[in-house]
């Protein structure tokens, strides 16, 4: 009898320590599991870190600009440190004016990286998409006809997505008014400007001639019937459409168009307009109350 009381014992014992082993192992492998966890989210935050669109990077800088500069004095509550006008950024102390100086050139420098060189000028790969001019105030955007008529009749700068939605403005950028293009606040980012009739002349001919230009500038996708180009430029010109003066769009995926900062007279400004059909760019002249696209080229 006692030895069966023992042998009972040393069974018990034995499954006791057995499940105690697997509770141990399965706390093990939790812990390993969790710090694998832990890793992998962290390095799925870095890459993602990594990847980020330059589009976010702008919006973002465009926003600190337009905190910091002219609404500065409103916004000084607003900032976790705040001291003789100073504010700090990455660990030392910098004025206002040097903070948005930093801020303009790192801007500059995230249009560079969408930039392509054409002979010995470089051009944005995307059409202009800013929300604000260089000074960092906001440039009115428009949302129905009538508010576009209005703007225009005031010759007041505007924007609009294409159809006024706003995930258009991901694949075309924004639709501009003449009156934004040449408004002395500058809308361009520092370090571009828009181009001129000869700018774009220059570059048809760095290209070889504008019958063919189009060809070699339009998007290898994005255009109706199969009218896309080869791209070879890396201009990747899309067909944007545009708003005429009374706020109806025309032509997406048909025809593209662009300002220039040529005036051709009080009424009217030189554009440059690309077709799905034709190999060639156009230049017209539109309307200074339309939207149009626009490109910036490196000053």
């Amino acid at each position: 009898m006692k030895s069966i009381i023992i042998l009972t014992y040393l069974i018990v014992s034995s499954l006791t320590l057995t499940a105690q082993s697997r509770r141990n192992k399965d706390v093990n492998y939790a812990e390993k599991a969790d710090s694998l966890s832990k890793v992998l989210k962290q390095e799925r935050k870095i890459n993602e870190g990594k990847i980020l669109e330059y589009n976010s990077r702008i919006n973002f800088l465009e926003r600190e600009i337009r905190k910091y500069d002219s609404t500065y004095s409103i916004t000084q509550s607003e900032l976790k440190v705040v001291l003789n006008q100073s504010v700090v950024q990455q660990g030392k102390l910098e004025s206002k004016e040097q903070y948005i100086a930093r801020l303009e050139n790192e801007l500059a420098n995230a249009y560079a990286n969408q930039s392509v060189r054409i002979g010995n000028k470089y051009w944005m790969s995307q059409n202009l998409n800013v929300t604000t001019f260089r000074n960092g105030d906001p440039i009115y955007e428009v949302k129905s006809n009538d508010e576009w008529m209005n703007a225009a009749e005031r010759k007041q700068p505007a924007w609009c997505y294409y159809e006024n939605l706003a995930k258009n403005g991901a694949k075309y950028g924004k639709l501009y008014n003449w009156y934004a293009i040449t408004d002395p606040r500058g809308l361009a980012p520092k370090g571009w400007k828009i181009p001129t009739l000869n700018d774009w002349d220059t570059l048809f001919t760095v290209i070889g001639g504008i019958d063919e230009a189009a060809l070699k500038m339009k998007n290898e996708n994005g255009w109706e019937a199969n009218g896309n180009g080869t791209n070879e430029t890396g201009f990747s010109a899309l067909p944007g459409g545009y708003r005429d003066q009374n706020g109806i769009f025309y032509f997406p995926g048909i025809r593209g168009f662009w300002w220039t900062s040529s005036e051709q007279n009080q009424y009217n400004a030189m554009c440059l307009y690309s077709d799905y059909y034709f190999n060639n760019f156009y230049k017209s002249y539109n309307n200074k109350k339309c939207g149009l696209s626009v490109r910036c080229i490196r000053e």
